[in-house]
């Protein structure tokens, strides 16, 4: 189940990739020197909400992380598809801490503590194909890029 979630999570994450700067550009009407900048706030936030992630894994369990970060997944993409006013696709763009931490961060330590230790790192791997590889391959021919 988590492997199927991972990879429908992963062919939407190929259009966010794709085309997230060409929105920002073309609907939002930022100034194409701009747009990176305003990028980098979702890196950013990736390297808060990792440095956290023990916290809330602590705190919460790995399954209300998991399911907050599915949560903001949808959460983002229903910003960005309703094509909100800029300051709410600032939190569109900034969601992609808790997006990235909480469902692959998470993720990865997920399959590692539920998989028998003798293919743990087998079980790393396929995640990994099914979502950057596949999921992120399929996302982007799907996008048209």
């Amino acid at each position: 189940m988590f492997f199927g979630v991972s990879f429908f999570i992963t062919l939407a994450l190929a259009f966010y990739y794709s085309w997230t700067a060409l929105y920002l550009e073309s609907d939002a009407k930022v100034k194409p020197e701009n747009v990176g900048p305003i990028m980098t706030i979702g890196q950013w936030m990736e390297i808060i909400f990792l440095l956290l992630l023990p916290w809330f894994l602590d705190q919460l369990g790995m399954k209300w992380v998991l399911i907050i970060g599915m949560a903001a997944w949808g959460l983002r993409y229903a910003i960005f598809a309703s094509r909100a006013p800029f300051p709410v696709l600032l939190i569109g763009v900034a969601l992609h801490g808790i997006c990235y931490d909480f469902f692959f961060a998470a993720g990865f330590i997920h399959v590692n503590n539920t998989a028998p230790k003798d293919i743990a790192n087998s079980g790393q791997a396929l995640f990994a194909v099914l979502t950057y590889g596949l999921g992120m391959w399929l996302g982007t021919e799907a996008s048209g890029c």
